[in-house]
């Protein structure tokens, strides 16, 4: 991951690949940043923000993907 993150979420999509968002970084602040990653290549990339930062949430991908 690019970056260190405690208590994320972490959700398989549709496609295979894992979506992890928030969670907190080194000092313990939450963070709004999220990263997909793909087991096919073993890589992350960075993705949009959330709205508010978060950590030890939950997430859930929905029927539409």
């Amino acid at each position: 991951m690019a970056t260190v993150r405690y208590l994320p979420s972490a959700t398989t999509l549709s496609d295979g690949r894992v979506l992890i968002a928030g969670g907190q970084d080194d000092s313990l602040q939450p963070l709004d940043s999220a990263e997909l990653y793909d087991a096919k290549t073993d890589t992350f990339s960075a993705t949009g923000t959330m709205t508010a930062a978060r950590a030890a949430h939950t997430a859930t991908r929905l029927s539409d993907g």
